[in-house]
């Protein structure tokens, strides 16, 4: 059975390759001399969530890297920190990268999965708190009210929901818009694209760019969006194709990435209407005009996997804390939060490799059964320093999988939950938001 273990091995080769240039290194003497924060083990600290006191990360991460050379290595806090300012955001990015030019690459063409022969991609943001410092501050923004003032930023997510990577992600002023993000995106999409959005994304400039790039998309949008809209629900009609005719803000929109549209340009999109289990209508709209090929009956279920990309972004928040940073600069914040993502994607490299026997194990259950998301990231916490740099890969790499499928939880489709509106903290004592756990 092929598996996802040689991208493992083409990142190790890759960190190896970017060591010897320095290109992604402050200096061109950095990580010259043997000192006890090596390149290897600075990257593995960072991608590894160092959430905990860095006097404990440190500790765990130099135990491993003693047993793997046979070193008996102490370093301190200043240590790490001096260190970590050696390399680039950019080395985080690239790595990522090229972790989906691999998974997404020819060679890998049977592993990835598609819908109807689209990657299904679901777009989504969320607010992140961060640490509190001039700089980040004056980087991020903050939200202020009356009382208080907290350092946030925008973080933007395109999540491929079948082979769950996080394929585009960006972590960007607050004050910057999500639309704007996704819109600066659609270029970067191909054809055998589908991107999914949420209700609060259409515009007629994001639709016309998706138009012009000839990039698929599933949208849903609010019942009064416009005037098509607006007639489609009063129509009666569950699916229509209707021209569209573009507006003076997305002429303005199109201007604004170069592209010059008459302005009388239209383009045909489908208008579809479904009816939810409550009774309430939802409305979609789409490029997919082929009513034979992509049938009413499919659109409900195929929104309805863009709630994976909401998961998703829960699991970084809440099992990889992702809000929790390790340092007070901007470049820290930065490394954290694609180191991060790096981790997430490395998980579920491995995840996808579990499937299989996943599956074959649980056909007789009644339920379909998945692997426990949050008991894996444990597991892959106190394992990843030797899954990347240990000379035997392959034996960390099917130790990882036989304990992932070791702890899994039951699939429950179909559950609904009625949404609870959390009431803001009061009294004295509340939580830190950048607090470190002890162990």
């Amino acid at each position: 059975m092929k598996s996802n273990l040689w991208i493992i091995d083409e990142i190790f080769s890759k960190l190896s390759d970017l060591k010897k240039n320095k290109k992604y290194f402050t200096k061109s003497t950095d990580f010259t001399r043997d000192s006890i924060f090596t390149f290897e083990m600075i990257f593995c600290l960072i991608v590894n969530l160092p959430r905990r006191s860095l006097s404990l990360e440190i500790m765990d991460t130099l135990e491993i890297f003693n047993k793997l050379r046979n070193e008996d290595k102490t370093g301190t806090k200043s240590g790490f920190c001096k260190a970590r300012k050696k390399i680039k955001v950019g080395l985080f990015e690239l790595i990522n990268n090229y972790l989906l030019e691999k998974f997404y690459s020819f060679k890998n063409f049977k592993m990835v999965k598609r819908w109807e022969g689209f990657i299904l991609l679901a777009i989504d943001g969320s607010v992140i708190e961060l640490v509190d410092s001039p700089s980040v501050r004056e980087k991020f923004g903050a939200q202020i009210n009356q009382f208080t003032s907290t350092v946030q930023g925008r973080m933007l997510l395109a999540y491929d929901i079948l082979n769950k990577q996080i394929k585009h992600c960006i972590l960007e002023n607050l004050s910057t818009g999500e639309i704007t993000i996704a819109k600066d995106w659609v270029s970067k999409m191909s054809a055998d694209i589908l991107c999914i959005y949420d209700r609060g994304f259409p515009s007629m400039g994001l639709l016309f760019l998706h138009h012009n790039n000839k990039a698929p998309y599933l949208m849903r949008c609010k019942t009064g969006f416009n005037k098509y809209i607006t007639e489609f629900v009063k129509s009666g009609k569950k699916d229509q194709i209707k021209e569209w005719k573009i507006n003076k803000r997305g002429i303005s929109d199109l201007e604004n990435k170069g592209i010059t549209v008459k302005k009388d340009a239209t383009i045909k999109v489908r208008m579809i209407k479904v009816i939810l289990s409550s009774g309430q209508v939802e409305i979609l709209i789409t490029s997919l005009l082929d009513t034979k090929k992509y049938p009413h009956k499919l659109f409900k279920k195929l929104y309805f996997k863009r709630w994976c990309v909401e998961t998703k972004i829960g699991f970084l928040k809440n099992t990889l804390q992702l809000e929790l940073n390790s340092g007070k600069s901007v470049q820290t914040v930065l490394q954290d939060f694609y180191g991060t993502i790096i981790r997430s994607n490395i998980q579920s490299l491995i995840e996808i490799d579990c499937e299989s026997e996943v599956k074959s194990k649980c056909k007789k259950r009644q339920n379909e059964y998945d692997i426990n998301h949050s008991i894996a990231a444990g597991i892959l916490k106190n394992k990843f320093a030797c899954l990347i740099f240990s000379k035997n890969r392959k034996f960390e790499y099917d130790e990882l999988r036989n304990l992932f499928i070791k702890y899994l939880e039951p699939v429950r489709k179909n559950r609904k939950f009625e949404r609870i509106r959390k009431r803001k903290h009061s009294g004295k004592y509340r939580p830190f938001s950048n607090y470190k756990k002890i162990a």
